[in-house]
């Protein structure tokens, strides 16, 4: 007698539900006998191989993690005096250049021509000025009284009789006519006394270069190595110079030495056939003027 089929079909469900249920006791002891020997189930951690194993694990974490703190720290210390080091670096460049960048400064703001200094002023129009005047060595010696117009001393000045005098009473038609001026207004080279003298590009100041000195400049009625006189000095970069109280001569003998001195500009004034302008100076006062044509005065040579 054959089973029917419905016997059939309860026989194959059963026959599969006990070969699942087989199935998960040995996946069971699969996962029990991996965890076994993976993790030491079992004893005594303290005491079990698995477990030693297992701390050791734990020591080396610990150890990567000191190393890796470590390490960050000496990142960190090499992030933070790397900096501090450029800093230094930088301090010693500066300190080292700082020297010869003064040193090429002061080498741009002073030199000589000819054997004669000068100084830069930082004026705008970048002009040098002489550290001495005509006919001195240093800056405290009063130099030559000049004639305006004229290149050297005289033994007698005459006074404002003008018969000492090439110029005196000479307008500026007549100065032009005779080459004592040229197209700008100003004394010809060959009557200036600064290139007659020193030679080079010295020359003597226009008014219009006195008057930039005055506006450009602080002075201060002082005394230098025993002699009075006004230092003037730059508003812009600090350099300085001396002029010297030198007076003025009239006549037979020097007026006003050490109270009073002028500086002769290269330009005759327009409004007096009789003066040209000077650079005045005393204890009270700084100024563009004009002056008898006829004084022996000082002259102060400039130079581009």
């Amino acid at each position: 007698m054959h089973p029917s089929n419905g016997t059939l079909f309860h026989r194959g469900k059963y026959r599969i539900m006990r070969f699942i249920a087989l199935g998960g006791v040995i996946a069971a002891i699969t996962l029990a006998v991996i965890y076994w020997f993976a993790f030491g189930v079992g004893g005594n951690k303290d005491d079990s191989p698995a477990d030693t194993g297992h701390l050791d694990n734990l020591e080396n974490i610990a150890h990567i993690n000191t190393d890796t703190e470590a390490a960050t720290a000496a990142t960190d210390i090499m992030t933070i005096e790397t900096p501090e080091a450029n800093t230094n670096q930088q301090e010693d460049v500066v300190q080292q250049l700082t020297p010869a960048t003064t040193a090429n400064q002061a080498n741009q703001d002073r030199g000589s021509i000819n054997g004669h200094a000068w100084v830069d002023l930082g004026l705008p129009s970048g002009l040098k000025w002489a550290t001495c005047n005509v006919g001195a060595n240093t800056p405290t010696e009063y130099g030559y009284h000049i004639v305006w117009g004229e290149t050297g001393e005289k033994k007698t000045y005459t006074g404002n009789t003008g018969e000492n005098s090439e110029t005196y009473l000479k307008d500026i038609d007549w100065l032009r006519r005779n080459g004592y001026i040229d197209s700008n207004g100003n004394l010809a080279l060959k009557h200036d006394a600064a290139r007659h003298n020193w030679g080079g590009s010295w020359r003597m100041p226009t008014s219009e270069e006195i008057q930039e000195l005055v506006n450009n400049t602080t002075s201060t009625w002082t005394t230098q190595d025993g002699v009075r006189g006004r230092l003037v000095k730059s508003k812009t970069n600090g350099n300085s110079i001396f002029l010297p109280a030198a007076g003025w001569h009239d006549g037979y003998s020097p007026k006003r030495v050490g109270g009073w001195g002028g500086c002769w500009s290269s330009t005759p004034y327009e409004g007096s056939s009789e003066k040209a302008y000077s650079l005045d100076f005393h204890a009270g006062t700084f100024r563009l003027d004009c002056d008898g044509r006829y004084n022996g005065q000082s002259v102060r040579p400039v130079s581009e």
